[in-house]
Parts: C-alpha cells; structure tokens; sequence
C-alpha cells in the first residue's frame, strides 16, 4: 500500500475515472480481504494527504529535484498604506 500511495500523487492525474475507479476498487478489496486495515477505505482522503505531503516537499526542500523549476520567491511586498481619520458629523 506503500508503495501505491507513494505514486498515486504523480500518476492519478493522468489516469482516466475508469483508471481511477479501478484503484480504488483494488483497495476496497485490499480492505475486505484482511490485507489492509479500515482505515484505508477512505482512499481519497489518504491520496490528498499524499499530495500535501508532496508539495510541501518541493516547495520547502532546496534539494528536491521539482524545486529548481519553481520560480524565484520574491521578498514580500511593503505597502506604506496612508492612516485613515474618521470625521465625525
């Protein structure tokens, strides 16, 4: 199971609902077999994870191989708002 959700955030998005429906599938009897535990039966939940995990590691990991083709961070942006004064009537 490891190695499903490992690659699911890389190959989910080019798969087909049929392609998608099929893994799913595999899990649900990965899960009625015994093989896997209950908690896996909410695949989508454990896939999103996954991909958070993922970007967060090519954004804050300088040594990822995808964070070189992340463009440049610029330094925040300063405005210098002017105070607003209420008149009171």
């Amino acid at each position: 199971m490891a190695k499903l959700l490992y690659t699911v955030p890389a190959c989910l998005g080019f798969s087909t609902t049929s392609g998608q429906n099929h893994i799913v599938g595999f899990v649900q009897r990965g899960v009625r077999s015994g093989f896997c535990g209950a908690r896996l039966a909410e695949f989508s939940m454990l896939v999103e994870a996954a991909e958070d995990k993922l970007f967060h590691k090519i954004f804050n990991d300088a040594n990822q191989v995808l964070f070189q083709l992340l463009p440049d961070q610029h330094d925040k942006l300063s405005y210098s708002l002017q105070k607003v004064t209420t008149i009171a009537f």
